[in-house]
C-alpha cells in the first residue's frame, strides 16, 4: 500500500516499513527501506510498534500520531530525497556513497576503502588477495601521500599515475595488476564508489585502458621433461626438483594445492581436491582428480610425511593461521623455481622455466599425442562436463590413468636417449 512516506528517483525506492525479527515479536521496529537495483537496505527510524498500532499510524489524519509523522516527512523531504536526487543526478548513487552523506559510513575516501576491503580479505582468509591489495595500496600511499578523493580518481589520475610506476621501473605487467586492484576496489563489490561519467576505466580515448603485459608461456617438449627427471640433484635441491615433477605428473597441479595436499584427499588409488583458486570464485564445485601414476606415488614415498598422517608434504606443519600457511607455499614456491633455473643452466635450457611450465607443459604435450581436450580441460578444473559424456565408454578413472601415463618414460634407456636428443630440441613458445 502506497504511504506519503514512500519516493522512487529511476532505480532509487525509498519505504517506510515494520520490520518483524523474530517470528512472534509483538513489537517490531519500524525502518526507511531503500532499494537499490533489488538490493535493500534498512535504516533505523527510533520506532518500534505493534501490528495494530502500525496500522493506526499508516491511517491519514490520525491526531495522536502527527508528531511523529511530521518528523519522519521533514527527515524524508529535506535530507533523505536531496541526497538521493543529487548521487542520482550525478549518477553516484550507491549505498556507500549515501551512508557517507549520511554520516553513516567510515569510507570516504579510496585509501579507507581499500583498508576495508583487505580487513575484509583477512577476515575469509583470502591471504593472497588482501596482501596483493596491501601492495597496491603501498604503492598508492608513496606516489601520493595524503588520502586520495573518490573524486580524484579520474583518467588522468590513473594515467599520471602509471607514469610515475614507469619512472618506478615496473613493468606492464606489475602496472597492470595495481590497476586492476584500483579497479577491483572503485567497484566497491557490486556498489561502486564511481558511476557513470565518473567512472574511470574502460575502451576508447575517453576512459582508462589498463595495461597488459606480454605474458610469455612455456611448454617444454616430453623429451625435455624426462632430461629434467633424469638430472642428478644435489640432496638440498632434490626435494624441489621432484615437486616440480609432481606438479606435471599431476596435471600442472600448482604449489599452493600440492602443499595442502593431505593423505586424506587419497581416494581409490588419485589424489582428488578442489582448488583453493577457485574455492571461493565459484557456485559449482569442479572436483579435480589426478592418478597416483609411478612419479607421483615415488615421490609421496620419499618426501611425504613418515606417519601418513595431516599433510602429504611437511610444510604446512605448525602453521596455524592462514597468513602462516600462505607465506611458507611462497617460500616453496621460490626455492622451486630457483631451483629450476639452476637445473635450466646446466641443461642448457632457456631461462624462464618456473612452476607455471609444469602446467603450461601438461596441457602442449597431451594436445599433441592427440588426447581429448575435453579430457585436458577436466584434469585442470575447467570444466565439470563428463568426458565419458563425449569421448569413450570407459570409465573416468581408468581414462585417467590412460592419459596421464602417456607421459611416462618407457624405460631408463629412453631417459637417456632423452638426454641426448633434448639438448638439440628448442623449448616451444606459445
Amino acid at each position: 500500500m502506497a504511504t506519503s512516506f514512500d519516493y522512487e528517483n529511476r532505480d532509487v525506492t525509498v519505504t517506510l516499513t515494520r520490520k518483524v525479527r523474530n517470528v512472534g515479536d509483538e513489537i517490531a521496529p519500524v525502518f526507511w527501506r531503500i532499494t537499490y537495483r533489488r538490493k535493500h537496505k534498512f535504516y533505523k527510524t527510533g520506532l518500534a510498534f505493534t501490528v495494530s498500532e502500525w496500522e493506526d499510524f499508516l491511517k491519514r489524519g490520525l491526531q495522536r500520531h502527527s508528531d511523529m509523522k511530521k518528523t519522519l516527512k521533514n527527515w524524508l523531504k529535506r535530507t533523505l530525497v536531496p541526497i538521493i536526487d543529487t548521487l542520482v543526478e550525478d549518477d553516484g548513487f550507491s549505498f556507500d556513497a549515501l551512508n557517507s552523506r549520511l554520516g553513516k559510513s567510515d569510507i570516504t575516501n579510496l585509501n579507507e576503502a581499500f583498508t576495508a576491503k583487505i580487513k575484509r580479505l583477512y577476515e575469509d582468509d583470502r591471504v593472497n588477495y588482501a596482501e596483493s591489495l596491501k601492495s597496491t595500496l603501498s604503492s598508492l600511499q608513496k606516489f601520493k601521500k595524503n588520502p586520495i578523493q573518490f573524486a580524484e580518481v579520474t583518467v588522468d589520475f590513473l594515467r599520471k599515475y602509471e607514469k610515475y610506476l614507469i619512472n618506478e621501473e615496473k613493468s606492464v605487467t606489475t602496472i597492470g595488476f595495481y590497476m586492476r586492484n584500483i579497479r577491483t576496489v572503485i567497484n566497491g563489490d557490486g556498489e561502486p564508489y564511481l558511476k557513470g561519467s565518473r567512472y574511470p576505466f574502460g575502451a576508447g580515448g575517453y576512459k582508462y585502458t589498463i595495461p597488459k603485459g606480454e605474458r610469455r608461456e612455456m611448454a617444454l617438449s616430453l623429451a625435455e621433461i624426462h632430461m629434467i627427471q633424469a638430472y642428478q640433484c644435489t640432496e638440498s635441491i632434490q626435494l624441489y626438483r621432484d615437486l616440480w615433477l609432481f606438479s606435471f605428473y599431476g596435471n600442472g597441479i600448482n604449489m599452493t594445492d600440492i602443499c595442502r595436499l593431505k593423505y586424506s584427499d587419497i581416494q581409490d588409488g588419485e589424489l582428488t581436491f578442489i582448488r583453493k583458486k577457485t574455492k571461493n570464485k565459484r557456485r559449482t564445485v569442479v572436483r579435480i582428480f589426478i592418478p597416483v601414476i609411478r612419479p607421483i606415488d615415488e615421490i609421496m614415498r620419499k618426501h611425504g610425511n613418515k606417519d601418513r598422517g595431516g599433510y602429504i608434504f611437511p610444510f604446512l606443519n605448525g602453521k596455524e593461521n592462514e597468513k602462516q600457511r600462505v607465506r611458507k607455499i611462497a617460500d616453496v614456491t621460490k626455492e622451486v623455481n630457483d631451483t629450476m633455473r639452476k637445473i635450466a643452466i646446466d641443461l642448457k635450457l632457456p631461462d624462464g622455466i618456473t612452476g607455471y611450465s609444469t602446467r603450461h607443459s601438461y596441457v602442449t604435450i597431451l594436445e599433441r599425442l592427440n588426447v581429448p581436450r575435453i579430457y585436458i580441460q577436466n584434469s585442470l578444473g575447467h570444466t565439470a562436463e563428463s568426458v565419458t559424456d563425449s569421448y569413450s565408454k570407459m570409465a573416468e578413472r581408468e581414462l585417467r590413468f590412460k592419459y596421464n601415463s602417456l607421459l611416462l618414460p618407457k624405460t631408463n634407456e629412453e631417459i637417456l636417449k632423452n638426454l641426448v636428443d633434448a639438448a638439440k630440441k628448442e623449448l616451444v613458445y606459445n
